[in-house]
């Protein structure tokens, strides 16, 4: 892989350069980034990149300084210049020190920035037989610190067999004062379902590499603090932060360190990325023991992350949890299985209940479907949190009341939810439970408070709002796959039920009505 330095005074510049393409797709990997020329030479010399992208205008040192004393140093790497056109002159300037090529900020593209890598790759001579033989020593490098890093992740391994890994990786780390933060990305199962495979990887680079600079940032004036931030296998909403402060400094120092290396985190992620994230943070642990203890008591407790909101805690202020569901949980349970005018009531009564309890997910799923009807079970939704999961259900308080006074009418909206998507009728619904037109049509009113073709229309306008918001595909087609036939139809009741068209609903206005 070649290695990139990225050189801009503005934040958000440099995270949306990171992210702009599949980097390591193309062959490149970012291997760090500055604010100024000045970090720049010092990364340079570190990290010896084949390729520097600059800005023109920074402070400290701008990018003309910069380009001369690479050249000075007779740096072997290429040079592309980021400008402005009031830049020109000083482009101009650049171009005389020897950069290969320059883009325009407003009319930087994907398309334009990969154009470049691929014209470079172009010109470029094959690798000679030592050059291929580091690429390989690197690879391998790269293997196993990665072996090493989910070894400790997982704490599946002994101490003394990681220690080996991580000489073997180039890592130089004892964790004589440790400490981690595991970030669960709330929203990301949502996220994916809009995105395509190259979206979802720049996504997960670009928030990896945000974390990185928040880090660096952090701890620039804190002396050698080592960190690693990866994605742990199989759980892509997850990201695992190491951090060894070596041996200096008090433990009280690092710990608020900590705290504030995460709270940028949860900051930034939002503010750029629009990313929702809970961040959990573990005491100081000592050795690289003590940090396979450490993560493997973290990285258990993930899934209780289920129950917390956005932000910022400790493994400590995690509330008390139960492997098992209690008696009173069970008996809320068997109450809500029986017929009753208060059943809304008790739902609410028993998701409190379920949310004080802190119960494994898989127990959290076992109870619900004993007590939500077959059509709230068939959306098989993942949801970010425990708060929006009870939100969901209570949703469905219309059905539960129905369940709750006639079996005829409650087969009747089971039908309807599982055919809303069909021109059914209520002659047919009513012919479905074997029950005479007019009879039903009265017993429906009288158990849902609407009438058959009220209540059928709103189950569709449901599903084309959460559709709305969730997906990017035409408005016409969603209305039509939802069971709206006539689409001038559907719009005139979509307006008359929000006071706002689909296309306003789909862009975030506000519901009129």
């Amino acid at each position: 892989m070649k290695k990139v330095i990225i050189a801009d005074d503005d934040f958000l510049v440099r995270t949306y350069l990171k992210q702009m393409i599949p980097w390591e797709q193309k062959g490149y990997v970012i291997a760090g980034d500055a604010k100024n020329g000045s970090e720049v030479l010092s990364l340079a010399a570190s990290q010896k990149p084949d390729l520097i992208i600059t800005d023109i205008c920074m402070p400290v040192m701008d990018g003309i300084e910069l380009i001369r004393s690479l050249k000075e140093k007779k740096f072997p790497g290429r040079i592309l210049v980021l400008s402005s056109h009031d830049d020109f002159v000083y482009v101009k300037e650049a171009m005389k020190l020897g950069i290969e090529d320059y883009l325009l900020k407003n009319e930087l593209t994907p398309e334009k920035l990969q154009f470049f890598l691929e014209q470079e790759n172009a010109d470029e001579p094959e690798k000679t037989n030592s050059e291929e033989q580091e690429e390989l020593a690197r690879i391998g490098r790269e293997k196993m610190k990665e072996e090493f890093l989910m070894g400790l992740l997982q704490g599946e391994e002994q101490a003394d067999a990681l220690k080996e890994k991580s000489k073997v990786a180039g890592i130089e780390a004892d964790f004589y004062l440790g400490a981690g933060i595991l970030i669960r990305l709330r929203d990301w199962q949502q996220r994916r379902k809009s995105m395509s495979g190259e979206a979802e990887s720049s996504f997960q680079h670009a928030f990896l590499e945000m974390c990185r600079n928040v880090i660096r940032q952090e701890t620039e004036c804190s002396g050698k603090v080592c960190s690693w931030v990866f994605l742990p296998k199989l759980e892509e909403e997850y990201v695992a932060v190491l951090l060894d402060f070596g041996h200096g400094g008090s433990t009280a120092r690092w710990q608020q360190l900590q705290r504030e290396i995460a709270q940028k985190i949860h900051i930034f992620g939002r503010r750029y990325l629009n990313a929702s994230a809970t961040l959990l943070l573990a005491d100081m642990c000592r050795g690289l023991g003590g940090m396979v203890k450490h993560w493997h008591a973290l990285y258990s407790c993930r899934w209780r992350l289920f129950y917390e909101g956005d932000g910022c805690l400790t493994c400590k202020e995690l509330p008390a949890w139960r492997e098992e569901p209690s008696a009173a949980i069970l008996e809320m349970v068997e109450g809500l299985s029986h017929a009753g005018a208060e059943r809304e009531e008790r739902l609410q009564a028993f998701l409190e209940c379920l949310g004080e309890e802190h119960l494994p997910l898989e127990q959290v799923r076992m109870l619900i479907e004993r007590i939500m009807p077959l059509s709230y079970r068939e959306r098989q939704e993942v949801f970010p949190d425990f708060q929006a999961m009870t939100k969901s259900i209570m949703s469905f308080k219309e059905s539960l009341k129905v369940e709750a006074e006639h079996p005829a009418v409650r087969k009747a909206v089971e039908y309807m939810r599982l055919h809303s998507r069909e021109d059914i009728t209520q002659a047919e619904v009513a012919n479905h439970v074997r029950l005479n037109a007019a009879y039903f049509s009265t017993l429906f009113k009288r158990c849902t408070g609407k009438g058959f073709a009220e209540y059928l229309t709103e189950q569709r306008l449901a599903r084309v709002k959460a559709r709305l918001r969730q997906e990017t595909s035409l408005i016409k087609e969603i209305a039509q796959e939802e069971g709206f036939f006539n689409y001038q139809h559907f719009c005139r009741l979509f307006h008359q039920s929000t006071g706002v068209t689909p296309r306003e609903y789909r862009m975030g206005k506000e519901i009129r009505k």
